[in-house]
């Protein structure tokens, strides 16, 4: 007799996610032989945080190994869960810079790793989801996105001031060679999804999504605001804290 399949939820990049046993079951992405690749390099290096690739299924999905634990849902993190998280991204980036996958690049990049690609078990990040944008780029891209999406840089709920620091302390954390650019990357990170949002819009059938990606370009025009108003404030805080 089968197991039953339980769908999985966290992520946003594939629909089809079930859990069967121990293992988890995706579709695969155009992507799906450099994600492989990716995974097997991250397991042969012991990195811990991301799943291990097990094979494929009769129905021509994925089968990964599952991360025990939950998604957030939409709070502020701490500090002791901001650093966990820094610190697997670090060496995720530490890792992957050996590939030959990297090509000529500094780094792979996972490209989407925020709070919905995030596994927590206790309230500490403990696992990566969700490598279908993984592709090589710059460490610099792919830390700006995590401050975007971690620290919602534009919500009004939270204090301007605790944002900066919190960015700051993030780039200290990671021990970023080139602070200065930071704000540069945030704002190409959002220019990137809103670019994505708008095609959403522009040639998604389904008006769910649709409407999902109308309400995120009114969010993502917000945040790119914040960011641009605050860019002195900004890196005058990275001067007076990281760069000598």
């Amino acid at each position: 007799m089968s197991e039953k399949e339980i769908k999985l939820t966290g992520g946003r990049s594939t629909e089809s996610v079930v859990k069967i046993g121990n293992h988890v079951h995706r579709t695969i992405s155009s992507n799906a032989p450099f994600i492989h690749e990716l995974l097997k390099h991250l397991e042969k290096n012991n990195f811990p945080f991301s799943p291990r690739f097990i094979g494929m299924d009769e129905k021509g999905r994925e089968i990964l190994s599952f991360i025990k634990g939950e998604i957030p849902n939409g709070e502020e993190f701490n500090q002791q869960q901001i650093t966990k998280a820094v610190k697997i991204l670090r060496q995720f980036h530490d890792i992957a810079a050996q590939s030959d996958l990297c090509k000529n690049e500094e780094t792979i990049c996972h490209n989407d790793f925020s709070p919905w690609n995030i596994i927590f078990e206790n309230n500490i990040p403990v696992g990566i989801i969700d490598f279908d944008d993984a592709a090589p780029g710059s460490r610099v891209d792919d830390l700006a996105y995590f401050i975007w999406t971690f620290l919602e840089l534009g919500n009004d709920l939270i204090e301007e001031e605790t944002q900066i620091e919190k960015l700051v302390f993030i780039c200290k954390e990671y021990n970023l060679a080139d602070p200065e650019n930071i704000v540069d990357a945030i704002i190409k990170q959002q220019n990137r999804i809103l670019k994505f949002r708008k095609n959403v819009v522009k040639n998604e059938i389904n008006l769910e999504k649709k409407e999902f990606s109308k309400n995120k370009i009114q969010s993502i025009t917000a945040d790119l605001e914040w960011i641009k108003t605050r860019r002195t404030k900004i890196e005058n805080s990275l001067n007076q804290n990281l760069l000598f």
